[in-house]
């Protein structure tokens, strides 16, 4: 599993609303993320607009997660002119 190989930072699991395999698979993440840690997010699309807000929030979780397992995670540094961010 690429979770446990930690390949994976998180998931995001996107179908239609009130699609059955997709509330089965949230369900599966849920149990998951109780477990393991892993974190999740699900949109359920019924073709009105996703909020912004809650993908920055899961972004940002994210990215702290991937900063904090980095090797030498927890020292204060700042970027360097002209270096590219590391993507998650």
């Amino acid at each position: 599993m690429e979770w446990r190989r930690r390949q994976v930072d998180a998931v995001v699991n996107v179908g239609p609303l009130e699609c059955m395999p997709t509330k089965i698979v949230e369900a599966q993440f849920h149990h998951l993320a109780e477990r393991e840690g892993l974190l999740s997010l699900t949109l359920a699309y019924n073709g009105d607009p996703i909020s912004s807000a809650v993908l920055d929030n899961f972004a940002f979780e994210v990215r702290a997660r991937f900063q904090q397992r980095k090797p030498g995670a927890g020292t204060a540094r700042t970027p360097s002119a002209g270096k590219v961010p590391e993507k998650l």
